[in-house]
């Protein structure tokens, strides 16, 4: 009996009986009375006993992260003095510890792991049932097999599954303190915006929702380094070395240096870009540096003096590296005069005159120079003779003058204004010219002669004796006694001079006396005719001059006229001694023609002298550019009484003038800058006057050569970024990818490409060719990288239903080296296997799970988009902890046992001699109710799922109930009261 009055009874022929169904925490008093059929004995004395305890409830269990230890904490239960925590894992990992309190702290718990935690009461060492278990998540291990894949600022890191992990935190951390994180669910994360140059501590820590794991082994990745700065090369010109420097770059352990042509040659525009050479992995390409190697040598230098233009030409063979030549003519004296030019000729002008000149060429190049001589020497006209004097003697004149620099011989020339002429040779300073002609006015010039050229002097006037008077003849006045004398009147003799102003009065002669004078008379004479004229051509306006001449003795109206079209034209009217015209059209020639007038006489004669005007501008000017040659060709309208044109080229981002002289109507302009907008005008040469510049066309020339800055491949997908430095003069971009197996694409584009899609695992090249509006650059040096593998296909699992194993195999990936194959479970738990070959198999899967199998190809540092995913079913796991019990009243044999994982229903057999019985649940729980007594009964628990029939079993056994005695009899014996 209890202490509440709840009474249980238990009837036993034996000397002991059990109690069944007392209620926990109890005082109990016993008791024991033995009793017949007829007669009962009296109460034994009483005994009091307490029940075990009852169960604590209100259990529950939390993880302390930092000391990994679990407070498990109840309510507590009645009659009990202490209790026993017990927690077990599912794979079997037990912890364990006893308080008399209501709370306990677990210890050595195994990290990855759900626990069921129970709590028993405890009274004097006796224990009652376990609380409804309680769960409790352990922290994440710590990852394992951390590997780190690098490239080019980014790193893939790999790690085994973390047992417990829902997710990982990754943490790359330099050694200078910055750091890049990454969160994923998966085994592997890509980790972006890594700097060169450093070196970083990687670290996985795994997560789930109660704690963070310890944080992983580290791994250190040392970047690539960074491309090298401040890239400089220096020429030894004479050598034809280059010597390339560069800012040093941490962690690099070499260098190479590259230049995009073999060898190095004279004229020669080279890149040359550097790479930093790490112990694993070498930087991207250094900025591309230019330059140019000396220009060749000029040959075959040549030097044409021109004596009507007063200037000298030297020309050249063109020859490669040239950026512009200068040459310099140095004369025996000293003086020195020199041009510049980017053609195969140059023009010199302000020579002096008697000299030899030592012609040099210097041919410019971007970095380095290269002088050449010509052979012989430049020889200039020689010097104009000055100091003429004549001494004259009858029909003979004696020239004399100062030498002349330069000159080698001297002719003299003595011509009448009628026309004839006399001359003399000399090596000397002064020559006797014999058989002037009397009543003449000779204009005597000394030309000085040498191989090169004549220079003539200024012309000396000299005005021969008047020739004897002819046709003599007398007549007599008779009657008078006069006589006339009267002769031919000769030239020169002394009469009525030109523009003079006379007086004239008449005396009359009487035989003994004279009369006086008579009224005097004024008369002047005709005007003087000018002899010397001069023409100055303004070359600096169009259809000007100042027509000048020698100042002729007396007053004088001037007018100057010219025949244009049939009509006589007006230039101006003067009284000086010169004219300034204007309005004249542009390139014409005027025949002048000269009036002189007073109030007597009017004089007009021609005055033996043409006007040329001021060239006109060049006409119909256009401009071509030939492709692949950096030339362009420039043409105008020619005209006839051009001596030279001279073109000019100028780049509109400014530089030096490029000229090209040409006699024709086209002018060549090489080694134009690639990229640029150039203007070009052409001038008219004649007779010393330039003209105006002509209207300017303007041309685009080729695109530079692309230089690629970077081709990078996106892994995981099937895009690359290629990119390179943009070049002026550009409409657009093409860029051609060519794959190793026979793919190709050309993409245009008017700036970098961010993203081009591509077949995935071919190695690939690519150029980028620019296209301007005329001509397209050359192609860029090509890039090369290589596209992700190809995810693979056909993956097909098989091994299955096994207890711990399972296989998957695959078709092979175009352009993978290894692969990796993921098979995850469903509560997220995954096992890598990793294989160069097309098939992966596990022996460490677990019992009763369903595997997600998915293969990764791999190339290098790029892995592929997994491929379509299959399924592992694993055989349900053994059932565990069976219990079979028999309820003897109710003749029934109940078995239980724990839930297995990835089973949905369970076979349950019972099996005694040949006698069997069978029977499904998807329960926990079974019960036999047919069983035979006194047998020993072996049952089996077999657990399926629809994938497995279950392969594997669990088994116990258990005695029924006895038989009931046969053939019973009872015999009293009275006396003593004793029952048989």
């Amino acid at each position: 009996m209890s202490a509440s009055g709840v009474n249980s009874t238990c009837d036993s022929t034996e000397s002991r009986c059990s109690f069944l169904n007392l209620t926990c925490g109890q005082l109990y008093t016993f008791t024991v009375m033995g009793h017949t059929n007829v007669c009962m004995s009296e109460m034994s004395t009483p005994i009091e006993k307490l029940s075990a305890p009852c169960p604590p409830t209100n259990v529950s269990a939390e993880l302390n992260c930092t000391t990994l230890n679990a407070v498990v904490s109840w309510s507590s239960a009645s009659a009990a003095t202490a209790y026993s925590v017990q927690a077990t894992s599912l794979n079997g990992d037990n912890s364990s510890c006893s308080e008399m309190g209501t709370s306990c702290d677990l210890s050595d718990l195994v990290c990855g792991q759900h626990y069921s935690v129970v709590v028993e009461a405890m009274h004097t060492g006796c224990s009652g049932p376990a609380s409804t278990p309680a769960w409790l998540v352990t922290e994440p291990c710590v990852p394992m097999k951390l590997s780190v894949h690098y490239n080019v600022s980014t790193a893939q890191v790999m790690w085994a599954a973390a047992r417990g992990a829902s997710s990982y935190s990754v943490q790359a951390v330099a050694d200078l303190g910055s750091g890049v994180t990454c969160n994923t669910n998966n085994t592997t994360c890509s980790m972006n915006g890594l700097q060169c140059g450093q070196i970083y501590n990687v670290t996985v820590m795994a997560r789930n929702t109660v704690c963070d794991s310890m944080i992983s082994e580290t791994s250190r990745l040392m970047t690539e380094p960074c491309p090298p700065t401040n890239v400089q090369v220096s020429m030894a010109c004479e050598q034809l070395t280059a010597t390339v420097s560069w800012q040093q770059s941490d962690l690099a352990v070499g260098y190479v240096a590259f230049f995009d042509n073999q060898g190095l040659m004279c004229g020669t525009e080279y890149n040359v870009w550097v790479k930093a050479l790490g112990q694993q992995y070498n930087s991207s390409d250094s900025a591309v540096v230019s330059f140019t190697t000396e220009p060749c040598q000029k040959s075959s230098i040549t030097a044409i003096m021109d004596c009507e233009a007063d200037s000298a030409t030297i020309s050249w063979q063109p020859s490669v590296g040239v950026v512009s030549c200068v040459t310099e003519l140095t004369a025996s004296s000293g003086h020195i005069t020199s041009c510049t030019t980017n053609n195969t000729n140059c023009q010199l002008s302000s020579l002096q005159c008697g000299e030899e000149y030592n012609v040099t060429v210097k041919a410019l190049g971007n970095t380095c120079n290269q002088t050449a001589h010509m052979a012989g020497h430049l020889t200039t006209e020689p010097c104009v003779p000055m100091n003429l004097s004549v001494h004259h003697n009858v029909g003979t004149a004696q020239v004399m003058w100062a030498a002349a620099r330069g000159a080698t011989s001297y002719s003299v020339q003595a011509v009448a204004d009628l026309g004839s002429g006399v001359t003399c040779n000399t090596t000397n300073t002064t020559c006797s010219v014999n058989g002037l002609q009397c009543g003449q006015i000779y204009n005597v010039t000394v030309m000085a002669q040498n191989l090169a050229c004549n220079s003539t002097s200024e012309p000396y006037h000299h005005m021969t004796e008047p020739c004897p008077p002819t046709n003599v003849q007398v007549s007599m006045a008779c009657e008078q006694l006069t006589a006339t004398v009267s002769w031919q009147q000769s030239d020169f003799a002394v009469g009525l001079m030109c523009g003079t102003e006379y007086n004239f009065w008449v005396k009359a002669l009487g035989q003994q006396y004279n009369s006086s004078d008579s009224t005097v008379v004024s008369l002047t004479s005709a005007p003087c005719l000018p002899r010397e004229v001069e023409i100055e051509v303004d070359c600096i306006h169009d259809g000007a001059a100042v027509v000048s001449w020698n100042a002729t003795y007396g007053a004088a109206n001037f007018s100057l006229t010219a025949m244009v079209s049939g009509s006589l034209l007006s230039l101006c009217e003067t009284q000086q001694n010169s004219c300034n015209v204007t309005g004249l059209s542009c390139g014409e020639t005027y025949n002048l023609s000269f009036t002189a007038s007073n109030e007597q006489c009017s004089l007009s004669a021609p005055m033996h002298a043409n006007l040329t005007t001021r060239p006109c501008p060049p006409q119909r000017v256009d401009v071509s550019l030939q492709c692949g040659s950096h030339t362009a060709v420039l043409s105008w309208e020619e005209r006839s009484d051009v001596e030279l044109y001279v073109a000019n080229a100028i780049k509109t981002s400014g530089g030096p003038v490029q000229t090209c002289n040409s006699t024709g109507s086209t002018c060549q302009f090489a080694s134009l800058d690639c990229g640029e907008t150039y203007n070009f005008t052409v001038t008219a040469d004649s007779q010393g006057c330039r003209s105006q510049a002509s209207s300017t066309v303007s041309i685009q020339t080729e695109p530079c050569q692309p230089v690629i800055v970077s081709a990078q491949m996106l892994c995981q997908s099937e895009q690359v970024q290629i990119s390179w430095y943009q070049a002026s003069g550009v409409v657009n971009y093409l860029v051609t990818t060519t794959g190793s197996l026979g793919y190709v694409k050309i993409h245009n584009a008017t700036q970098s490409i961010p993203a081009a899609t591509l077949p995935c695992g071919q190695d690939y090249n690519v150029t980028v060719q620019a296209q301007g509006s005329d001509c397209d650059s050359i192609p860029s040096s090509p890039a090369f990288f290589k596209t992700a593998p190809c995810s693979p296909s056909d993956v097909t699992t098989y091994a299955q239903c096994e207890f711990n194993m399972g296989s998957v195999c695959w078709g092979s990936s175009d352009g993978a080296e290894t692969y990796v194959a993921v098979a995850t479970g469903l509560d997220g738990h995954a096992h890598q296997c990793l294989t160069n070959s097309t098939d992966c198999s596990w022996n460490d899967l677990q019992c009763g799970e369903e595997y997600t199998v998915v293969v990764r190809a791999r190339n290098g540092n790029c892995t592929s988009l997994p491929s379509n995913s299959s399924i592992i079913y694993m055989d349900p796991c053994v059932p565990q902890n069976l219990a079979a019990t028999v309820n003897c009243d109710m003749k029934v044999v109940s078995l239980s046992w724990d839930a297995s994982n990835g089973t949905n229903v369970y076979m349950v057999s019972g099996e005694a001699g040949n006698e069997t019985t069978v029977l499904t649940t998807n329960v926990t729980t079974a019960h036999f109710s047919g069983f035979s007594c006194g047998l020993n009964y072996i049952l089996t628990v077999t657990p399926q799922n629809q994938h497995c029939p279950g392969n594997s079993s669990a088994s116990a056994s258990i005695q029924t109930w006895p038989c009931p005695p046969a053939g019973v009899s009872t015999r009293q014996d009275c006396l003593s009261g004793i029952v048989m």
